[in-house]
Formats: structure tokens, sequence, C-alpha cells
């Protein structure tokens, strides 16, 4: 998928329910000549009308920080405050 697909987002299976925005690694390419890395990601994904969180420091850039796919995931940014938190517990409802 790249992003300028955005509307396949909002048809993944569960999407709508779960999904509450992206969150956006950093990247090392240089900006276009006319376009900013976030001026891209922010056209891209503008229709999908969710917070798009950018320069986390996960991916293939350092810090590399570990997200488990699949994981529920909290988010906050609010200024200096900004925390990612996952639950890595197994529900009650998860298989064996």
């Amino acid at each position: 998928m790249t992003l300028t697909e955005p509307t396949r987002w909002q048809t993944l299976d569960g999407a709508p329910a779960t999904f509450s925005g992206p969150l956006i690694g950093r990247t090392p390419a240089p900006d276009a000549p006319t376009l900013t890395q976030h001026e891209a990601v922010r056209d891209a994904l503008a229709e999908l009308e969710v917070p798009v969180v950018l320069d986390v420091d996960f991916g293939h850039q350092q810090p590399m920080m570990p997200l488990v796919l699949g994981a529920s995931t909290r988010v906050l940014v609010d200024g200096a405050d900004q925390r990612i938190v996952q639950d890595l517990t197994r529900s009650a409802t998860s298989p064996d």
C-alpha cells in the first residue's frame, strides 16, 4: 500500500471500529522541491479525517522502537507529553 491510497485504509476488515489514526515513522528521504515529507503525508491522508502522528520513533530509523502488530495500543500526543502504550496481555476472548 502506498500513501496515495488512503481510502483503502478505511476498507480494511474492522478498521472503522478500531482504527483511530495512523502513526508515521521518520524518514531519511529528502523533501521534494515543491512538497515536504510532512505535506505529502498530510495531503495523502487528509480524507481519512483522523489524527495523523508524524515522526514517530519506530520503523527503519533510530531508535527503532518496536511495536507489536495487533496489540491494543494507546497513543498520547499532548505537547511535550508523548507516549505509546501497548497492552500485551492476552484477553479473555483470545484463542489459546
